[in-house]
């Protein structure tokens, strides 16, 4: 997808994925495909008995004026990208069961050391205990790769960053009149491969990383809910060497905000922590925040926006971890029955625990998508991407132009 080839792998924290598993019951894809449903139609395909199934492919093609995020190295070369994948989504009347997987392939004109493949497999349902109470759980599969912006990636390494991640998630929730109690748990384990850097052992990146929490919300009114949420986050690494492990945990007390289908927000502010074994890396203490926006602004408009603040891993030396602040807005407008224009801007803020290392990314995109009918469909657009920071190594400008021929079955 044209966006995987610009954005840095970011890893989402534990308590992040907490979070989603906490209210909403299932996580999200990685790799969801950017294929909306045409104006006024919904996406259907091959209905069984018990399921939902939603096949999707596309093939795009991106040219990438600064392919290695340099500001030393610039150069330039044509990406495809084959996506495939399949939905199945159960119809039950009682309980639900999601089922995806698919692949993402890479293929460089010029520098065929950076092709990669990725894929992803997953499911994940809930269990009705009683019209109050369900349970909630489900596993994933992931290979992915670090693009070449991440401060992560070694300088000398020919080829991109593989790496593999098995996640499972369980959880519980019941409500109690205006009360609703949800209790959750993830675990995760991140596998990198060694790749072309001989000198550099990847594997000191290998590690597990586990949380369990709670969010109690209170139904003010039909429109109004109050919750406070709080998590653990431990972080072990395969190799005791490193001295990387830490503790740490999340607190917020939010408000989420609901108008039928047309506007749903979400926002809370808390701390977080996270405590390192040895004393040569910095604790970090800080505030905690995030918000979610879906606002359909008129029959034609849809506004989502989110903010996103985390302690991610690093490990660049002597720096424990960094404080990752992110930033997204997109609009959507159907200028026509077949015709949908977009618009993205996104900020990212890197400042780094221990190091005197501050990197601020903005990224502007705009895009345009023509529906042959309820299957077919031709998109474009042009992406910008520049970072700023305190040294200069880690700064860049990048140009991606890109065009996709996609198929996804609609209803008509």
């Amino acid at each position: 997808m044209p966006y995987q080839h610009n954005v840095p792998c970011r890893f989402k924290p534990l308590g992040l994925l907490l979070g989603f598993s906490l209210a909403a019951g299932t996580l999200q894809g990685a790799h969801a495909q950017d294929a909306n449903p045409a104006p006024g139609s919904t996406v259907e395909a091959v209905k069984t008995e018990s399921f939902k199934v939603v096949p999707s492919i596309s093939l795009t093609e991106t040219w990438d004026d600064n392919i290695f995020a340099s500001n030393n190295i610039v150069v330039d070369d044509t990406i495809t990208t084959l996506d495939a994948s399949v939905k199945a989504n159960s119809n039950w009347a009682l309980h639900r069961l999601n089922l995806d997987a698919g692949v993402s392939a890479d293929y460089y004109a010029d520098y065929d050391t950076q092709d990669v493949v990725d894929w992803w497999a997953g499911a994940d349902g809930r269990f009705d205990l009683s019209p109050r109470s369900h349970a909630l759980g489900g596993v994933r599969f992931t290979q992915d790769h670090e693009d070449r912006s991440a401060t992560e990636f070694p300088v000398i390494s020919t080829d991109p960053t593989t790496y593999t991640t098995s996640r499972a998630h369980l959880g519980f929730a019941h409500q109690l009149d205006a009360f609703t109690i949800r209790l959750g748990g993830v675990y995760e384990l991140l596998d990198f491969d060694q790749g072309s850097t001989p000198t550099f052992d990847v594997d000191q990146r290998d590690r597990k990383q586990y949380s369990v929490g709670a969010r109690f919300s209170y139904q003010l009114n039909p429109r109004n809910e109050m919750f406070f949420q709080a998590s653990t986050d431990t972080r072990e690494y395969d190799e005791n060497t490193v001295g990387r492990d830490s503790d740490g945990y999340r607190l917020g007390l939010g408000l989420r905000y609901k108008q039928g289908a047309d506007l749903e927000a979400e926002g809370f502010l808390g701390q977080m922590s996270q405590d390192y074994d040895t004393v040569t890396y910095s604790d970090v203490s800080d505030l905690y925040y995030g918000a979610s926006l879906k606002w359909k602004a008129s029959a034609q408009t849809r506004v989502t926006a989110a903010i996103d603040r985390s302690i991610s891993e690093t490990t660049l030396t002597g720096a424990s971890s960094y404080l990752d602040t992110v930033v997204i807005g997109r609009v959507e407008y159907d200028a026509t029955s077949r015709v949908t224009l977009n618009g993205r801007l996104s900020y990212a803020n890197s400042d780094y625990q221990g190091v005197t290392l501050d990197l601020d990314e903005y990224e502007v995109g705009v895009g345009a998508r023509y529906y042959f009918d309820n299957n077919i469909y031709l998109s474009g657009g042009y992406n910008y991407i520049t970072r700023n920071a305190n040294a200069p190594i880690y700064e860049y400008d990048r140009n991606l132009f890109f065009l996709t021929l996609g198929y996804t079955p609609r209803n008509r």
